[in-house]
């Protein structure tokens, strides 16, 4: 059974960028591609695989997954997070005609929020990505036909519903580039590729541990542990940087971790 070798207080970004390390020094020396497809799946005789190589392409993968994570959800995230504020627009605007003192831009503030929001006026924008897309497509072809256009022209409202059309076309595409969704938020998506890294990385340690010390002395064990030293090497970074962060909190200073 795989032991906590201590993954735990790696960042996102610490497995990352140590990607790089899986292809240079003694790592460069494991080679999967007889083993992976293009597509990185396994293939040949399975009960053949070299265990350094099947914890490579682990780790790999996990790496993959995790910077899908972060970088592919970011851009929806930032489309998202402009829609969300021209919903909030939307929303203050019709408010605010809904206090004119012309009792027909009332009314027609009032018909304008039934149509075109949800909730006290900003529930769409707790809608996953793809149903916020919906909602603003809907927006705006309810807003160009009659009798909701008429409204919207006493209300002056042409200019910010241009701007959620263009909000919306925007989280669309970043949608169709990163297949994102809302459906799980982002940061469980992270944590759960975080996770996995922590177990891929766990697990390579182990067998890096098991096959060291099953080794004789000779060169072969020299490149046992020369495989394990840049994991040895990010763990001592990291938990030196967990130190420095728990210390500067103790001396109420919290702040980033240095180093």
């Amino acid at each position: 059974m795989a032991t906590t070798n201590g993954y735990g207080v790696v960042s996102e970004q610490g497995f990352v960028g140590f990607e790089a390390k899986l292809s240079e020094g003694a790592w460069r020396t494991v080679d999967v591609k007889p083993w992976v497809t293009k597509t990185g799946e396994l293939h040949g005789a399975i009960t053949e695989v070299p265990a350094l190589v099947l914890a490579k392409v682990r780790m790999v993968s996990a790496i993959g997954d995790l910077a899908r994570a972060l970088a592919g959800q970011s851009l929806a995230g930032e489309r998202d997070a402009a829609w969300d504020r021209m919903q909030e627009r939307l929303a203050a605007e019709i408010a605010l005609k809904a206090t004119d003192d012309d009792p027909s831009v009332v009314a027609a503030a009032v018909r304008a929020r039934a149509a075109l929001l949800l909730g006290e006026g900003t529930g769409q924008t707790n809608l996953t990505h793809r149903a916020e897309v919906e909602h603003g497509r809907t927006q705006v072809r309810l807003a160009a036909t009659a009798p909701l256009s008429a409204d919207i022209a006493r209300l002056k409202l042409g200019p910010t519903l241009d701007r959620v059309k263009e909000t919306t076309d925007a989280l669309e595409a970043a949608l169709r580039d990163t297949d994102g969704d809302r459906t799980t938020p982002r940061s469980r998506q992270i944590r759960a590729a975080w996770s996995a890294c922590v177990v891929a990385f766990n697990s390579a340690h182990d067998q890096l541990d098991a096959l060291f010390e099953l080794t004789p002395s000779g060169p072969a064990r020299d490149q046992v542990a020369a495989l394990r030293v840049p994991f040895e090497h990010l763990l001592a970074d990291h938990r030196e940087r967990v130190v420095k962060a728990v210390t500067a909190v103790e001396n109420g200073t919290p702040g980033k971790p240095t180093g």
